[in-house]
């Protein structure tokens, strides 16, 4: 009598396991659903979020229909199927637990090679955190904000509110600041921004015509040297009169938005916008953004952001005194969440739950194998090239390569590049050329060099340093002045 309830007990118990599995799944199934209808309703047919979805619905639906099999299974073979989907789950979440655990090492390591190498070469290092350096200046600076985070936290994907208590997605920093940027050059770098919050200097408004207006992200910005050095003041000291609407973080659309929001003010006869590797990984993300998408569904939208200054610097300083301050491991300004602990361990625990980091990966390897994104790319440069004609100016593309792509593909004095490793190049010099967009091979020049490694900092991987600035501006002016002849 005993033996049969212990086994009646353990059949509730594996039956209980199941039916909590087919909850599960059918909790999932419902949110996966109402999300793709709603996808279907208000975004573009043809987004890749919704082949996503339609593919995980899939995956749900199949999943319940297993779980429902086994259910009339016999003993046995439910608790070794129950056993296998126990190993498979748990080795998924241990993956996921693992993508999630911050890699310093490489960072540190980075580190500790530039204060090497400055050494060797002679040069003062600033070892200290950015943190210790804003706390020993007797001005105030704030840390260098970049829009593009706001895309990895939830409640501001679509923006920040202003005092006004509307959302609002800003493209640049706080206007007529100081701002801090990285070290990588051994120092800490300390700008300022304009009227607009962008980085230039506000001596370059000044001047009733605006020459070249440059767009993309931190390379275009000037990280990172002083900002006498960056490229928008080497091409002003070349005589052309320069705006650079570059900030650390912007991807395809988020460009694409800035020239929208800003380039028509300027109104500059030639636009040069710059790309880098990790515009793929940028776009991913700023896809998700119902409000930055609508930019690239509709020609007229816009946020006026150029009449709504006060009210961008009022959200970003609110945004920014709710966080602390950090760096990231990609070399740029992070702002990290200043939370209770309970809630920072919350948010990780769900955030493993839902598996993000790996859903991340197999999203851009079943997208990135598909032409949606390329899609995507064509259409934001497509629409800026209109856009930027519409005024009478000219697009520029150039690719900046980091140090690794260069490394990959170096053989010196080579009069061609190497077909290896030049996927990203390939793809925006090949979307421009098919546009009649113009295109500049600063990739090429860097090839052709003895010592590649001198423009970057102390010759290791980061953005450029102030040579590698002054080499990008004299193959603009030469790319730009060869096709005005």
């Amino acid at each position: 009598m005993n033996n049969f309830k212990s086994i009646k007990t353990k059949i509730n118990l594996i039956n209980s396991y199941y039916l909590t599995l087919v909850f599960l799944s059918l909790v999932s199934f419902y949110l996966i659903t109402n999300k793709t209808i709603n996808i279907y309703k208000y975004e573009s047919a043809d987004n890749q979020f919704l082949i996503y979805n339609f593919i995980l619905i899939l995956v749900n639906f199949v999943f319940i229909c297993f779980l429902i099999f086994v259910l009339f299974q016999d003993k046995i073979n439910k608790i070794k199927i129950a056993f296998l989907i126990s190993t498979i789950a748990i080795t998924i979440i241990g993956f996921e637990i693992f993508l999630n655990i911050p890699n310093k090492t490489s960072l540190d390591e980075l580190k500790s090679t530039r204060i090497e190498k400055a050494k060797e070469q002679k040069v003062d290092f600033d070892t200290r955190d950015m943190t210790d350096v804003i706390n020993s200046l007797d001005y105030m600076v704030y840390p260098n904000f970049k829009p593009g985070l706001l895309l990895f936290e939830d409640a501001y994907i679509n923006g920040i509110k202003s005092n006004e208590k509307n959302k609002i997605f800003p493209l640049a920093n706080m206007s007529n600041i100081k701002s801090i940027l990285t070290n990588e050059n051994g120092y800490f770098p300390i700008v300022e921004t304009d009227k607009f919050g962008f980085t230039n200097e506000a001596k370059y408004h000044n001047s009733k015509k605006t020459d070249i207006l440059l767009v993309g992200g931190s390379f275009i910005e000037g990280l990172s040297v002083k900002q006498e050095e960056n490229l928008s003041s080497n091409l002003n000291k070349a005589g052309y009169k320069t705006i650079s609407l570059g900030k650390a973080g912007h991807g395809p659309l988020l460009g694409m938005a800035s020239i929208r929001e800003y380039g028509s003010f300027f109104k500059p006869p030639i636009v040069i916008w710059g790309f880098s590797s990790n515009d793929n990984m940028k776009l991913y993300y700023e896809l998700k953004s119902d409000l930055l998408q609508k930019y690239l569904t509709d020609r007229n939208f816009s946020q006026n952001l150029i009449t709504k200054q006060n009210e961008i610097d009022e959200a970003i300083r609110g945004y920014i005194n709710s966080k602390s301050i950090g760096e990231n491991t990609d070399l740029d300004f992070q702002i990290i969440k200043n939370e209770s602990d309970i809630s920072v361990f919350i948010s990780k625990i769900l955030k493993i739950i839902k598996l993000t980091e790996l859903r991340d990966i197999v999203f851009n390897k079943l997208m990135n194998t598909a032409t949606n994104e390329e899609i995507s790319l064509e259409q934001i440069l497509k629409i800026a090239n209109d856009e930027i004609k519409k005024w009478g100016g000219e697009l520029y593309i150039v690719y900046t390569p980091g140090l690794n792509e260069v490394k990959t593909n170096y053989t010196p004095g080579l009069s061609e590049i190497k077909k290896n490793n030049t996927k990203n190049i390939d793809k925006i010099y090949t979307l421009s050329s098919n546009l009649n967009i113009n295109t500049v091979n600063f990739y090429q020049s860097i090839i052709k060099m003895n010592n590649y490694k001198s423009i970057y900092p102390f010759g290791q991987e980061g953005h450029y340093n102030s040579d590698g600035y002054k080499m990008l501006s004299e193959i603009l002016i030469q790319s730009v002045e060869a096709n005005n002849e």
